[in-house]
């Protein structure tokens, strides 16, 4: 443990991701590095665990982006058709309107 209160420790983590803790936490009897780095006394590795726990958020966050992404390109297609509707409705409208202002003079 550094006697600087600013200084950080280096987690590598391996098969997880690397952090940073602050050095005070380093030696505390608390594993904070899931490899066990932080601690002379030693910690179980759950490094691998915390991976695959992580990467089953980061899947799930993806799935629900996936799913997201789908309903706004569904919409965007039924707006753009909504779209193109409206803007046949408002010609065929001109139009009309035309044909009356001349039967009018």
């Amino acid at each position: 443990t550094s006697a600087c209160s600013n200084s950080q420790f280096f987690c590598q983590n391996k098969h997880s991701l690397p952090k940073m803790i602050p050095s005070n936490q380093v030696n505390d009897g608390l594993c904070d590095c899931c490899d066990g780095s932080d601690e002379i006394s030693g910690c179980e590795n759950t490094c691998e665990k915390d991976n695959v726990q992580y990467r089953t958020k980061l899947e799930k966050a993806w799935r629900i982006v996936e799913i997201a992404n789908a309903r706004i390109l569904k919409n965007q297609k039924s707006w753009i058709k909504d779209l193109f509707e409206f803007q046949r409705q408002a010609s065929g409208l001109a139009v009309q309107i035309s044909r009356v202002e001349k039967m009018q003079k």
